[in-house]
């Protein structure tokens, strides 16, 4: 329960892999659910998804602006309850293992990983 406050009410899956390869995987997924999705995607990401909806993980390439938007990117998928969020992993070096260790928190550590 101690880090519930920051995973968002809706299923989280995340995809790992090629980037466009997982790009492609979240698309299907999105396409085929029935529920209200929404996509986590990498700045810069944001294209490959459209016209579908994406909400951005941080303004900047940089690791650290990816962690600094990770929270505010889960507080808005629990203001808008999303029932599924689709997101993109993050590389796990530096700044990047403790973005995926909190996102994997918040998807309960459900990892695809898509070749």
């Amino acid at each position: 329960m101690k880090y519930r406050h920051y995973a968002p009410k809706g299923d989280v899956i995340i995809f790992e892999g090629d980037p466009q390869a997982v790009a492609r995987e979240i698309c299907r997924r999105y396409d085929e659910t029935g529920a209200r999705a929404a996509i986590l995607a990498l700045p810069g990401h944001e294209l490959w998804y459209a016209p579908r909806r994406v909400i951005p993980l941080g303004q900047g390439d940089a690791p650290e602006d990816v962690a600094a938007g990770l929270f505010a990117a889960l507080r808005r998928l629990d203001d808008e309850e999303d029932a599924v969020v689709f997101s993109e992993g993050v590389d796990p070096t530096g700044v990047g293992l403790a973005v995926m260790n909190r996102l994997g928190r918040a998807a309960a550590f459900r990892i695809v990983h898509v070749n």
